[in-house]
């Protein structure tokens, strides 16, 4: 499941919440469990955050989140390999697109 799919999926689970708190329906509070449980096995072990980063040389890269100190240990050495889990930007930050973004920090804004 990419993370817009997973955006989209929880956005339909908040609406099966609010439906079933609506209507006080327990078939539709139990669906939205369902869904809910079902996303939360298919991100198991997934990783879904991701943020950008550069090298010590001003290279710009994606990187999973929960490698950031990973990272930031190997960009200390100037010879360092880029690991598989990290993708070369290839330019500046611009070229990357994402359905949504979370600033650490902060509220998001959408």
């Amino acid at each position: 499941m990419t993370p817009l799919q997973s955006y989209k999926a929880g956005l339909s689970l908040a609406a099966e919440i609010a439906d079933a708190q609506e209507t006080s329906s327990p078939a539709a509070f139990n669906m939205a469990v369902k869904i809910r449980d079902e996303i939360r096995e298919m991100n198991e072990g997934g990783r879904s955050e991701y943020l950008l980063t550069q090298d010590g040389d001003c290279h710009w890269f994606v990187i999973p989140a929960d490698r950031q100190v990973e990272w930031d240990q190997l960009t200390t050495n100037e010879e360092f390999e880029i690991p598989e889990w990290a993708e070369e930007v290839c330019g500046g930050p611009g070229r990357v697109t994402f359905p949504f973004y979370h600033i650490r920090g902060h509220t998001p804004t959408l």
